[in-house]
């Protein structure tokens, strides 16, 4: 498996597909816009088995506020994985690759709001 970040010439289509699978129906037209800009500030991972996408990641630009003044925040998002591939490792990896870069890029704090889905 290959965790790297996402480009915007990638295919769309296994990005949708993906999403349709991780958390079911989804207005297909809206996938694109709403993600592309955490794609173009390269704030959104892929995970890749042999070339084809089997999982997500994300962070959104946030704040939150702490003793009166705004703190970087990163808002973890768009967690997913394809069914044949959970519980093999692709969700730790892209986790794990994700809060790297969110250190890297100098977020001292994170949140995730899970879906019903254990991690």
């Amino acid at each position: 498996m290959i965790v790297r970040p996402l480009t915007q010439d990638f295919d769309w289509d296994q990005y949708v597909d993906l999403t349709i699978r991780a958390f079911g129906p989804v207005d297909e037209a809206m996938v694109q816009p709403v993600i592309e800009p955490a794609v173009a500030a390269g704030r959104c991972l892929g995970a890749f088995a042999e070339g084809r996408l089997v999982g997500t990641a994300l962070y959104h630009d946030m704040r939150q506020w702490w003793h009166g003044r705004a703190v970087r925040m990163a808002g973890v998002a768009g967690v997913t994985v394809a069914p044949e591939y959970r519980g093999q490792g692709v969700g730790r990896g892209l986790m794990t690759a994700l809060t790297e870069l969110m250190a890297e890029r100098g977020y001292p704090l994170s949140a995730l709001y899970p879906a019903t889905m254990t991690i």
